[in-house]
């Protein structure tokens, strides 16, 4: 993926109004998220960026507990 396309669909939340005042961003390591282009993007809309230790699987498990819980909300 490239940085562009992770700063369009950023750019499109934020239109769209998806994202809080002082939303904090929770990514792992993907040269798109750590890409000068996307944090220039995300700071200049007060977006808070954060990065999971290299290694480190348990980082975004409660997130992803969280959207696996949403996922089934919505197809039940």
């Amino acid at each position: 993926m490239k940085a562009s396309l992770a700063t369009s669909a950023l750019r499109m939340a934020v239109l769209n109004g998806y994202v809080a005042e002082n939303a904090i961003f929770h990514s792992d390591r993907g040269s798109q998220y750590i890409s000068k282009k996307y944090s220039e993007f995300a700071i200049s809309k007060g977006i808070r960026l954060s990065v999971g230790r290299t290694g480190a699987s348990t980082d975004s498990a409660v997130a992803e507990s969280s959207f696996q819980c949403l996922r089934m909300r919505c197809t039940t």
